[in-house]
């Protein structure tokens, strides 16, 4: 980032509950960049021609940090279902991983207690494993192939910020899906840093909310997949010098 901004939203507790706090500084944090525009370009790529030329990315590790904001109510289900434990019928949808005891404890129709098993150090660990994996895959899939040269290095991803809106959000309220993490390049065999990009951030989603915020999230691929593949393609382009002028990557992995 070439500038910091501060932005505090006008948000009042009796509405907004305290596990939605996180998420807010990530979006308000977003929103002081574009009304800035102090985000509007990534940082400069310190390769050159030559270096990119020869870069062979032959690793790609990904990382959740312990600060880690993980909002991911589609991986909560997952594993709910494999328990044999279904949402409650009246859900707010995705809670962050590791809310904390101030969620509801509602059960669900079969009689599980829902809050409880999606709160429990299994379930978190499971959402974790999940979000690193599809990373990783996305990276991978970005990465490897743009990049097979004699040189190896190390692609490292740090998960920093994540917020999926749930259905029922989208339906009633709209809002962003955000994801935020740290990229950087690393020389395989000395473990050198070659390259970073702190702070790479994309959105998606449907703000005026309703019934066409829906639709559209039920013909695209899953949030979390699809945002995580434009990072790998975003980090790609950066590397490879391919950034659009905007600061974007000059291709996107999923069309909007």
């Amino acid at each position: 980032m070439t500038a910091q901004a501060r932005f505090t939203p006008d948000v009042r507790p009796s509405r907004v509950g305290r596990s939605s706090r996180p998420f807010l500084s990530v979006l308000a944090a977003g929103l002081a960049c574009l009304a800035l525009g102090a985000c509007a370009t990534g940082p400069a790529n310190p390769l050159t021609a030559e270096q990119i030329r020869d870069l062979g990315v032959e690793v790609v590790e990904v990382n959740i940090r312990p600060d880690t904001r993980l909002w991911w109510g589609e991986a909560e289900r997952e594993y709910a279902r494999s328990q044999g434990c279904s949402p409650p019928e009246r859900t707010s949808g995705s809670r962050e991983v590791g809310a904390g005891p101030g969620a509801s404890r509602k059960k669900s129709d079969n009689d599980c207690d829902y809050s409880a098993l999606v709160n429990s150090p299994e379930a978190k660990a499971y959402v974790k494993e999940r979000a690193v994996a599809v990373m990783k895959q996305q990276f991978e899939k970005a990465m490897m192939p743009a990049f097979e040269g004699p040189d190896p290095a190390v692609a490292v991803v740090d998960i920093k910020n994540v917020h999926i809106v749930s259905g029922g959000q989208a339906l009633i309220l709209g809002g962003s899906h955000v994801m935020e993490i740290n990229f950087e390049l690393k020389d395989r065999v000395n473990g050198k840093g070659l390259a970073a990009y702190y702070n790479m951030v994309t959105t998606a989603g449907y703000a005026p909310g309703g019934l066409l915020a829906i639709a559209v999230e039920l013909m695209s691929n899953d949030p979390f997949e699809r945002m995580s593949a434009d990072l790998a393609v975003k980090a790609r382009d950066w590397l490879k010098g391919e950034t659009a002028e905007d600061g974007s990557s000059a291709t996107k992995a999923y069309p909007n």
